[in-house]
């Protein structure tokens, strides 16, 4: 899912969603209502995502006490979908991929 509709799940249901991976987009939700545990691996070089406006999101989810992972990285440009295919980069794909397995494992939980 994309960062929007992975934010409204979020703040839909703060008590039983504990992660959240963001996966592109940038978009502004009520940051109070959310609790689970972001991560939002943005580039400092993405096109299509600037900087300029992930920053601002950032900030919001600091300011709402949220614990934010990794949110704007910098070095290679990495977009696992929707990218022309001379700028798909396989070991860094493989990367992220295990990246986002690995917070998911860490931080979701089943809650009732």
């Amino acid at each position: 899912m994309g960062a929007a509709r992975s934010l409204e799940i979020a703040q839909s249901d703060p008590n039983k969603i504990t992660a959240t991976v963001l996966l592109y987009g940038t978009h502004n939700v009520d940051f109070d209502k959310v609790k689970s545990k972001i991560l939002g691996p943005y580039f400092d070089n993405d096109e299509w995502e600037p900087v300029d406006e992930v920053q601002p999101m950032e900030t919001n989810m600091k300011v709402a006490g949220l614990d934010v992972v990794d949110q704007i990285l910098g070095g290679r440009l990495l977009r696992t979908s929707e990218q022309p295919l001379d700028r798909y980069d396989p070991p860094a794909a493989k990367f992220a991929w295990k990246r986002n397995l690995q917070f998911l494992k860490k931080n979701l939980y089943i809650t009732q």
